[in-house]
């Protein structure tokens, strides 16, 4: 498979790149899935791979003086389920990309903090992988209702999603979560201000698997009374409320 992206010297090797290859407990498709892989070791061997390649990519962009060029990196799909990239503020949307367009069976991925994340990313990032079950985009502020709602409609067994710090976050996003997340069990709202009671307590209400919700206290800046707390816990009270404050 070639898969072309521009790389240039903005994209930073992730030294923080953190692959983990633990394989979860999945439907029988899945097993079978695996059992045709091979041995674990390949998946460690491949994540290796791409940063071998990535790194020459890297090396001959700086050879050029830092000058654009497109480049194909011929790559075979990953099987890696979790992927985590976090704590590198300057890495780009076509890094992001780059990985996650290797990685078809992935489950989990984290990208919190990036400040080049934004509704196009979530939205490639929902294209890219139909089985995602547990997405964090936490702090990337540039992620409003519209990506959530390209998510949510895409990944449909989505079961953790964190956008706690997200300002463009409303009850649209909650909707749509709603109405296309059945399985949705742990969200994270918090840091989030356009976010209404009512629009809390429609989720609560539709979302039978919801088990964690965390959501901003109240205080002088947010909409969320003492008694939305109490509704929730009256209408559902197996939900563990968690209060930001």
């Amino acid at each position: 498979m070639m898969f072309c992206t521009q790389l240039t010297d903005e994209c930073l090797l992730p030294d923080d790149l953190q692959l983990d290859g633990k394989e979860e407990k999945v439907e029988e498709k899945d097993e079978k899935e695996e059992g045709e892989e091979g041995e674990g070791g390949e998946v460690e061997g491949e994540a290796e791979a791409i940063e071998a390649q990535y790194l020459r990519v890297l090396r001959a962009s700086e050879t050029a003086q830092k000058i654009r060029y497109k480049i194909s990196v011929p790559m075979k799909p990953l099987q890696l389920k979790t992927l985590y990239i976090g704590g590198n503020l300057s890495m780009t949307e076509a890094c992001i990309v780059f990985f996650v367009h290797r990685t078809p069976k992935l489950k989990t991925l984290s990208i919190p903090a990036i400040l080049t994340v934004n509704d196009a990313t979530v939205i490639k990032i929902a294209k890219a992988c139909l089985r995602l079950q547990h997405l964090n985009v936490s702090l990337c502020g540039k992620v409003t209702s519209q990506g959530i709602i390209g998510l949510a409609r895409r990944c449909r067994n989505l079961k953790f999603l964190d956008v706690g710090g997200c300002e463009g976050i409303t009850d649209l996003a909650l909707q749509s979560l709603r109405d296309n997340c059945p399985n949705l069990k742990n969200l994270d709202i918090s840091k989030t201000t356009k976010i209404t009671p009512i629009g809390i307590l429609d989720l609560v209400d539709r979302c039978a698997m919801l088990t964690s919700l965390r959501v901003r206290a109240r205080d002088e800046q947010s909409r969320h009374p003492a008694m939305l707390f109490e509704e929730i816990a009256r209408m559902k009270p197996h939900i563990k409320v968690i209060k930001d404050y």
